[in-house]
């Protein structure tokens, strides 16, 4: 079976890691969103994401898949396997230079099971948070209660500036504020969450 060609009905799981890593890239670079979704689209499709796609030929990461998203600078580290796509890094290209950066990732990727992934749609079904996402998004909001009450106090006032920053290493905001029914639905859990903890 030569590179590619599998199964069409594939499925993409994803690292915390990869996804918090994604966010960061898009954030910084333009034209990574809609790389990264043509590469996907390229995978469904059995296609290779052009010239630059395909196994390290040498060093510790050896076997594994890669793909530039920009070439020469946003690289993503994946491997399909029956029909999953497991996506596991994405960082500069830089990054994989040198031995100890290889032997990093080669550790990290052996060292994930099944728990460690999560299921990515890219069939353009509406968007929403993942499970790990909302129990990050509970546990920060707890620990906020407890190290930064301020940063509670502020959203509940309906400045959300403080809070956006660190929820979006989680997920975007906006997509937060969706979930949970918009601003005010938001505040209202907010205001469980701080009562729950005992604030005032």
């Amino acid at each position: 079976m030569r590179l590619f060609e599998i199964e069409n009905n594939l499925e993409f799981r994803v690292t915390k890691r990869f996804l918090k890593k994604l966010g960061t890239y898009i954030k910084s670079y333009s034209g990574v969103k809609e790389a990264f979704r043509a590469f996907c689209s390229a995978k469904l499709k059995n296609q290779s994401f052009g010239k630059k796609d395909g196994p390290y030929t040498g060093g510790l990461l050896k076997g594994l898949l890669h793909a530039h998203l920009i070439h020469g600078k946003v690289i993503i580290t994946y491997d399909i396997k029956s029909n999953v796509i497991y996506l596991y890094d994405i960082d500069e290209h830089t990054a994989y230079e040198s031995q100890n950066a290889q032997r990093n990732l080669a550790s990290f990727v052996a060292s994930l099971g099944a728990q460690d992934y999560m299921p990515m749609s890219i069939s353009g079904e509406e968007e929403k948070l993942s499970d790990e996402q909302k129990k990050d998004i509970s546990e920060f909001l707890f620990q906020a209660c407890a190290s930064d009450p301020e940063i509670i106090k502020e959203a509940l006032s309906g400045d959300f500036s403080t809070l956006k920053y660190f929820l979006e290493e989680i997920a975007s905001f906006d997509l937060i504020l969706k979930e949970f029914g918009g601003q005010n639905g938001f505040i209202s859990y907010l205001k469980t969450i701080a009562k729950n903890y005992g604030m005032k």
